[in-house]
């Protein structure tokens, strides 16, 4: 089948393109635990991570195009826990405004990070 000057598959993909099957995957707390802690959290920290963030950082480790280095995430985990090396980010800052009074906020660098400061320093007209 021809579409345009492409010859496109009965699947619709362009011809000669590759695609991978992607195949579901059950992934239990258990699973997620056992990540992390290979990735450097300890037991303690990991108790108090909800299962929701331990996946986020599972599914940011598997598929590259999603934002945040899981690597960077945990370093600065492991900083605010008191076993981890600095980073050479912003330190941390407790919230005082409610809902998230008692949370932390945390920087970490991702791979575009010092671009994206230039580009935003320079956007605001107070220079960099």
């Amino acid at each position: 089948m021809v579409d345009g000057a492409h010859e496109v598959e009965p699947n619709g993909c362009e011809k000669g393109c590759i695609h991978m099957e992607i195949k579901p995957e059950t992934v239990s707390r258990e699973n997620l635990c056992g990540f992390v802690k290979f990735c450097g959290l300890s037991d303690d920290t990991i108790l108090r991570c909800s299962t929701y963030f331990l996946f986020e950082l599972f599914v940011r480790a598997r598929c590259h195009s999603m934002p945040g280095d899981p690597a960077k995430i945990i370093a600065e985990i492991r900083l605010l826990e008191g076993y981890g090396r600095q980073t050479g980010t912003k330190e941390a800052a407790l919230f005082d405004e409610l809902p998230l009074r008692g949370f932390w906020h945390k920087h970490y660098l991702t791979d575009n990070s010092l671009a994206k400061n230039l580009q935003l320093g320079v956007a605001s007209g107070n220079g960099i």
